[in-house]
């Protein structure tokens, strides 16, 4: 009977342990997103007009592109392979607007703070980006999330809240999903409450049987 108690109490602790790391351990959602950064020369009003031009621009060339990768891989074969054409269009938009200073754009891994974003908010830390820096960057960023595609959609029609989840169920899991959208964390522990409940349960029978 002792070994059988013994038995019991292993069984909750490991899946209390289990169940535990499920709940409170850090998503990795980070590694499946791909962010766009437009980082303005200044906080000036016309440096910052100038930055949501860009914005646009870009967009228009990429977002159609984008929208038709199925993979983070191929998103970023995408935006590789345009990089300079990327660059061109931020430089030819600052020079026909007047402006003497450049642009230079880059792909790589950066980190951010924690940022909200419409209906969604990203945990602080490193991120694959497209990054815009527009002279000397001292001004403030514009970003927004570029694969999968919710830039774009919402800057052609806007983005519901409907559309996002659907966007980025294609990429996240059901967890990351919650995490990202914020959707409602009361639901969400009574939930796994519940599961975990009947788990014990399954348990003790499956002993006394």
């Amino acid at each position: 009977m002792k070994r059988i108690l013994c038995g019991i109490v292993t069984l909750v602790i490991i899946i209390s342990f289990i169940y535990a790391n499920r709940a409170t351990g850090e998503l990795n959602y980070k590694d499946k997103l791909i962010r766009f950064h437009v980082i303005a020369n200044s906080d000036s009003k016309n440096d910052q007009s100038v930055k949501l031009k860009v914005r646009d621009a870009v967009l228009k060339e990429l977002g159609p592109k984008l929208q038709r990768a199925k993979t983070k891989d191929e998103a970023i074969e995408i935006i590789t392979s345009n990089i300079d054409r990327i660059e061109n269009i931020s430089n030819n938009i600052l020079q026909n607007n007047g402006y003497k200073y450049t642009a230079k754009a880059s792909l790589g891994t950066y980190t951010f703070p924690i940022k909200s974003y419409g209906n969604i908010t990203l945990k602080e830390g490193d991120y694959t980006a497209l990054r815009i820096v527009l002279g000397e960057g001292g001004g403030k960023n514009w970003w927004c999330v570029m694969f999968p595609p919710l830039c774009f959609i919402d800057i052609t029609k806007g983005l519901t809240t409907e559309e996002t989840e659907q966007q980025l169920n294609k990429v996240l899991n059901e967890e990351e999903v919650t995490e990202v959208m914020n959707i409602s964390d009361f639901n969400k522990e009574k939930h796994e409450k519940v599961v975990f409940k009947f788990k014990i349960l399954e348990l003790f029978e499956g002993l006394f049987k």
